[in-house]
């Protein structure tokens, strides 16, 4: 069992929670801002590949790892 356990923290306009993959619209338009793929400096999906970001990350998450590894 898990020490983790899932919380939301809001402040504010603020609020983070955890990854669902109901997120997957926003963080597309969020993605698209920018074409952040493109960047040098970030690591992030294109937006077609993010369905299946998601569930590896989720994946992980569950799992009870830190990181996805490319």
């Amino acid at each position: 069992m898990s020490w983790l356990s899932e919380v939301q923290l809001t402040h504010g306009n603020v609020s983070l929670e955890p990854l669902r993959e109901s997120h997957a619209a926003e963080l597309v338009d969020v993605l698209r801002d920018g074409d952040l793929w493109e960047l040098w400096y970030t690591m992030v999906p294109r937006p077609e590949g993010l369905a299946e970001y998601l569930v590896e990350a989720i994946a992980m998450q569950e799992a009870g790892l830190a990181q996805i590894q490319s």
